[in-house]
């Protein structure tokens, strides 16, 4: 259930709309939570233009968690696994550092 409410939420706004991800910033290790807080933002604001569907990291490893546990459960094909994973098909990846 869980995971079909993330599918939803994902696939949510225009079909048409540019799909970007928005990955982790890579930084020193001192001011990692400082990059991760800024790509937070960054997805944020994307998401607030109404321009593009967002994805950022945390939502895609969520999407991968519930696809590993699917795997781990003995999942015996893509009908119960991989449908989330597969939603992501970015059309931009947002990278910083």
């Amino acid at each position: 259930m869980l995971a079909g409410a993330l599918v939803m939420l994902l696939a949510a706004g225009e079909p048409n709309m540019p799909h970007i991800g928005v990955s982790d910033f890579t930084s020193t290790k001192d001011l990692q939570p400082v990059a991760g807080a800024l790509a937070g933002y960054v997805a944020n604001e994307l998401q607030r233009l109404g321009t593009f569907r967002v994805t950022s990291t945390d939502q895609t490893r969520s999407l991968l968690s519930l696809d590993r546990q699917a795997q781990l459960l003995g999942c015996p094909d893509d009908t119960c696994r991989g449908a989330a994973v597969m939603t992501l098909g970015f059309d931009y990846l947002v990278t910083g550092k």
